[in-house]
């Protein structure tokens, strides 16, 4: 979760929704909360599990849209190494 001098009551109040209403863990659930409410463009994650997948993905971005938040975009480290063909 992000460090104390971050959790702010806006983070708190996204880490209680994504916990209780998309059903993360707390920890995963405050990495989402920082990185919507400070509107992070990426999440990295080696989660694929609960985290780096379409389905959690599309659910995320129906309780972010909710909220008026950006959804960051989730990847794992392999995704941001990768290097697109023909370059």
């Amino acid at each position: 979760m992000c460090s104390g001098t971050w959790v702010t009551l806006s983070v708190l109040t996204g880490l209680s929704l994504y916990h209780g209403f998309v059903l993360f863990s707390r920890d995963q659930s405050g990495q989402l909360a920082c990185a919507a409410v400070y509107e992070m463009g990426y999440l990295l994650t080696w989660n694929c599990r609960h985290l780096a997948n379409g389905v959690v993905i599309q659910r995320l971005q129906t309780v972010n849209l909710s909220l008026g938040r950006l959804t960051p975009v989730i990847v794992t480290p392999e995704e941001l190494l990768e290097v697109p063909e023909g370059e």
